[in-house]
């Protein structure tokens, strides 16, 4: 075996004793594989600094495929918009004029022949010192039987900074429409229920909620954070 590897020119052998030196190692060019340690569930891209920001708060949800959503929260229009979807959003919602972000996560599991679909969304903006997460807001849970095709229940869409009008149709063709004005960038979150509409903006460091007052349509009672969180929508 040694002979294969030992060829005479690497070979010094000395009146008293034996001395082995070898030529030097060629120089091997070794391809490293980057492997990312957060691992999130996400069809998008999403920077490492941000990902290192939210991986601990999305461990076993998913980020909702765009085909997750019925046409009361994503109309078919034709075209995408690949930076404002029904589960990720980029703007710039604090107005500081770099890139901030909002996700939709959800996570399914099962009881018997019912399934289970909590969903949470989470914005991240930018500052001085980098990402920071902005908020985490757990939105509830969405129950259905079997027979039920999971289905996500809510879902954000990007408002421009500016005045906008909303208009909201109930089952019963009746509407109201409330118009507002929005400094920066800000996230209106739709549902299945047209009662349960809403518009999130960024004060400073803070998540804020606008409760879009539709007059005659009869309104839920507003829900704590934690009353939020806890509830089981049956569909």
């Amino acid at each position: 075996m040694w002979k294969s590897i030992i060829t005479a020119s690497a070979l010094l052998i000395a009146l008293n004793g034996c001395e082995i030196i070898f030529d030097p190692c060629p120089y091997v060019d070794v391809e490293y594989e980057v492997v990312n340690a957060y691992q999130i569930d996400s069809y998008v891209y999403i920077p490492a600094e941000v990902q290192e920001i939210i991986a601990g708060y999305v461990v076993g949800f998913s980020m909702p495929e765009v085909d997750m959503y019925g046409p009361e929260i994503y109309p078919d229009v034709g075209s995408r918009d690949y930076r404002n979807l029904p589960s990720y959003i980029e703007a710039d919602y604090n107005g500081d004029g770099y890139t901030d972000y909002a996700y939709m996560f959800s996570r399914v599991s099962w009881s018997g022949n019912t399934w289970y679909l909590k969903t949470k969304l989470l914005v991240v903006t930018s500052g001085w010192e980098g990402y920071s997460l902005c908020a985490e807001y757990d939105l509830g849970t969405v129950s259905g039987g079997a027979n039920v095709p999971i289905e996500e229940y809510w879902g954000i869409r990007l408002l421009r900074r500016g005045t906008h009008s909303i208009t909201i149709y109930t089952s019963h063709s009746s509407y109201e429409k409330v118009t507002f004005t929005l400094e920066n960038d800000g996230i209106y979150l739709g549902s299945i229920d047209p009662e349960e509409r809403t518009v999130f903006y960024v004060d400073r460091k803070t998540l804020r909620e606008f409760p879009l007052d539709m007059g005659a349509i009869a309104k839920k009672k507003v829900l704590s954070a934690e009353e939020r969180a806890n509830r089981i929508l049956e569909l």
